[in-house]
């Protein structure tokens, strides 16, 4: 009895050396092999008074250019 528990633990700890989970090493991309390089867009809301009444517009700070038209808020 003593002797199979000895087998049985002695096939478990091998199985598990041999059929586990194999570790992959993966190389980090360096600067010169990565072609694109993608950003969020940072956009914010502006306010502005025309004639005493508010209004808003967004603003494409990574572009630095407006999207859309002043809107009354």
């Amino acid at each position: 009895m003593k002797k199979m528990k000895i087998l049985l633990a002695a096939s478990v700890l091998f199985s598990t050396l041999i059929v586990g989970p194999s570790i992959a090493i993966a190389s980090e991309p360096s600067i010169e092999d990565s072609q694109i390089s993608t950003f969020k867009p940072i956009i914010e809301w502006r306010f502005k008074l025309i004639n005493g009444i508010l209004h808003k517009r967004q603003y494409n700070h990574s572009k630095q250019q407006w999207l859309g038209e002043w809107v009354r808020v």
